[in-house]
């Protein structure tokens, strides 16, 4: 346990003012935030995914003009495809791989145009 959490479980932490010469300000969140960009590296879209996942709205990209949202993925290693970000490899009734630039994100779980399914 850190020094830190043991003060806190004793009631002893010192409060501090925050510095305002150091403040910094999170501009607001929008739809199009949850965009993928397959052209990012794997563990960027990994990331997206599941930072936006359930109870928030999802990292979503569009298939044939319906947006899908994915709702888990997992990353895996490239070692024989080459060809377009955001392309589809493979596909069976338990995941999706599709090529990122330095890797495969296998989509697992996810919907489609607000239809929820398990894959």
């Amino acid at each position: 346990m850190t020094l830190k959490v043991k003060q806190v479980k004793m009631d002893s932490v010192e409060a501090t003012n925050q510095d305002d010469d150091k403040e910094t300000y999170l501009l607001k969140r929008t739809p199009e935030d949850d965009r993928i960009d397959w052209s990012a590296p794997a563990e960027e879209v990994h990331r997206l995914i599941r930072a936006t996942s359930r109870p928030y709205p999802g990292a979503f990209s569009y298939y044939r003009d319906h947006k899908v949202t994915i709702w888990r993925a997992s990353v895996h290693p490239n070692a024989h495809y080459i060809g377009i970000p955001g392309q589809i490899i493979s596909s069976n009734p338990l995941a999706i791989d599709v090529l990122c630039t330095d890797g495969i994100l296998r989509i697992e779980d996810y919907g489609m145009e607000g239809l929820y399914q398990f894959i």
